[in-house]
């Protein structure tokens, strides 16, 4: 379970390492399900119908949210808090879910899947996440220990308190002249 924010990084790993030529479909929830318009149990569906048949076999990993289906080769988050979170500005969707009937749209150029010799690293890395308050020792300890480092950012919830002058980012920064580091933008629209 993981939220919204790396569900995209997700699903674009599994696109590059399965080779299976059934649809991998990933979907999540932006509204709370307690709240009006939980958008929940309607992408289990939009991702369950097409999951289970053969019409979008051969398109590697797929995400399903809003009535949409997206090869996640081209998508990004746009918004933070919309239902319609994600987007393919390069492509657009492959396909639709509307009241249970698979409607594609498009299917993409074949995609490339690595091979587990390519995607053996050089060095060794780490994920680091940061909550608020967080005083950047384990990102400190990540960064000592690693000769790279991924960055997770934050969602609509969670914002920095103080800034770039959180010991965070102070580590990232420092960390930045001496090793590899991914840092992910926020979407470009949202709270």
């Amino acid at each position: 379970m993981q939220g919204a924010d790396t569900n995209g990084e997700t699903s674009f790993l599994i696109d590059l390492l399965c080779r299976a030529e059934v649809p991998v479909i990933l979907t999540g929830a932006m509204r709370h399900p307690g709240l009006p318009g939980a958008d929940g149990p309607a992408n289990i569906v939009t991702a369950v119908r097409p999951a289970a048949g053969p019409l979008l076999s051969g398109l590697g990993c797929l995400m399903a949210l809003a009535d949409e289906l997206r090869a996640v080769r081209y998508v990004r988050k746009a918004h933070t808090t919309s239902i319609a979170a994600f987007c393919s500005p390069s492509a657009g969707p492959v396909g639709h879910v509307l009241e249970g009937t698979i409607r594609p749209l498009a299917r993409p150029a074949r995609r490339t899947v690595v091979t587990r010799d390519a995607a053996a690293p050089a060095g060794s890395g780490r994920t680091g996440d940061n909550e608020p308050g967080d005083d950047g020792e384990l990102l400190r300890v990540a960064a000592a220990r690693n000769d790279g480092l991924v960055a997770a950012g934050f969602g609509q919830r969670i914002r920095l308190r103080s800034g770039s002058g959180s010991a965070a980012d102070q580590t990232l920064r420092r960390t930045a002249t001496t090793r590899p580091r991914i840092s992910a933008s926020s979407p470009g629209m949202g709270v």
